[in-house]
């Protein structure tokens, strides 16, 4: 079947849109230095890029017409899937699949307005549909925006009460009711937060059989000195079946507006080393500084971790040394080495409100801790609060350019193939 030769033109000015949306989109997204790799900035650049071209594409045959919009839709979604497959998506494609029918709604719209303003007052009617466009842009862009980049899943609270399953935490670190004197202005952090918006949590102050009873999840970060009892009582609990997640942290880093010695300061290394002896595990000193590791495809930020040594088989170390994750009787233990990553600073900007959402996170850190006791507890659901796509660290940046200009490029080849086809 011989292809029509006026073609040539849509099929170039498609690849000519969707390298200027794919180069804006990585200049204007910041996929590295914030470390996402989420189709959104493409798909909010796009409304904008499709009025600007509207006027002039209203001009072309409608046949014309109706090959450039999904084609140079079909040639960006393309070359934006994989640039951000080759830095880290998991999987772009079923959001682009959705942003390039979006896309084509808009473009039908402007390219509408257009022709109707053309047709209603003449060339300078295009105009007019241009200011109708941009008029609907402003009165639907904070709602564009909400669904694309905010709205990726329920909030972090959204469980209901009935379907939260109970944890028990006993910590020394000021996540409960922070380091204020007075009750009134106790606040919890927002890693407590989100903590509490996914289970039915008891703080516990002890750690004896009475406090253990009825539970079957337990929190444990960086505690105070347990007494000998209190180390035989948690024992016997995991033995006897009970699911717990231990934070121990051999350099505690946390920043504390209390004095060095206060009771009220969380212990500054792990005191747990009889419980780590009786189960065959060191917890030694690690790394300096913060570091990142991806768990699950979720990204956990740390500060100073230890690694540990396992000297039992029932105890596998994994994730660089950070996760010991111990069979102990009829329970289990997963053991890690920084409470540091309960600390709101590690994963949002403290200060900044509503810093938890997921389009301003920096990590993942209590949905990390969510997912161990989850995992102890041999259920998987839903986390609150939305996924993000994060840039994976062993990510090829050049390869991934050069996977995205293959359909550019293909789209460009195949225009001037028609072209010369024309001319000959």
């Amino acid at each position: 079947m011989t292809l029509p030769i006026w073609l040539w033109r849509p099929v170039a000015a498609a690849s000519l849109y969707a390298a200027v949306e794919l180069g804006l989109g990585i200049l204007l997204g910041d996929f590295f230095p914030a470390g996402r790799a989420e189709a959104g900035i493409f798909h909010l650049l796009r409304p904008g890029l499709l009025l600007i071209l509207a006027p002039f594409v209203s001009f072309w045959d409608w046949r014309m017409r109706a090959v450039f919009y999904p084609s140079a839709l079909l040639a960006a979604a393309l070359a934006e899937g994989l640039f951000l497959s080759g830095i880290g998506a998991p999987n772009p494609w079923p959001e682009l699949a959705w942003g390039w029918g979006a896309g084509l709604l808009f473009a039908l719209l402007f390219d509408s307005l257009c022709l109707v303003g053309r047709d209603v007052l003449g060339r300078w009617g295009v105009i007019a549909g241009v200011v109708a466009g941009v008029v609907f842009m402003l009165a639907t862009g904070l709602t564009i925006y909400e669904g694309i980049v905010v709205d990726k899943g329920p909030p972090a609270s959204a469980a209901r009460d009935a379907d939260k399953p109970g944890l028990a935490v006993m910590t020394a670190l000021p996540v409960i009711w922070g380091e204020s004197d007075r009750l009134l202005d106790a606040k919890p952090s927002r890693t407590y937060a989100v903590l509490r918006g996914e289970y039915e949590v008891k703080p516990l102050d002890t750690l004896d059989e009475s406090a253990l009873k009825g539970a079957r999840l337990l929190l444990l970060a960086q505690p105070r000195r347990l007494a000998s009892a209190e180390l035989a009582a948690l024992d016997a609990w995991v033995r006897g079946g009970g699911r717990a997640l231990i934070l121990t942290d051999p350099m505690l880093v946390w920043p504390s507006r209390l004095p060095p010695g206060d009771a009220r300061r969380a212990p500054p290394v792990g005191l747990l080393g009889p419980l780590l002896d009786h189960w065959g595990l060191r917890l030694e000193d690690g790394e300096r500084g913060q570091a990142v590791r991806f768990i699950g495809g979720r990204k956990l930020a740390v500060a100073a971790p230890g690694r540990f040594e396992s000297a039992n088989s029932a105890c596998r170390v994994g994730d660089a040394g950070l996760v010991a994750r111990c069979g102990v009787g009829r329970g289990g233990a997963f053991v890690v080495a920084d409470a540091d990553l309960m600390h709101d600073a590690l994963w949002i900007e403290p200060e900044l409100e509503g810093g938890d959402r997921r389009d301003l996170r920096t990590a993942d850190n209590p949905l990390v801790v969510a997912d161990w006791i989850d995992e102890l507890a041999g259920v998987t659901r839903q986390r609150g609060g939305g996924d993000v796509a994060w840039t994976s660290p062993q990510a090829n940046r050049d390869r991934a350019f050069l996977l995205a200009a293959l359909p550019i490029l293909l789209a460009a080849v195949a225009g001037l193939a028609l072209r010369f086809r024309r001319a000959s």
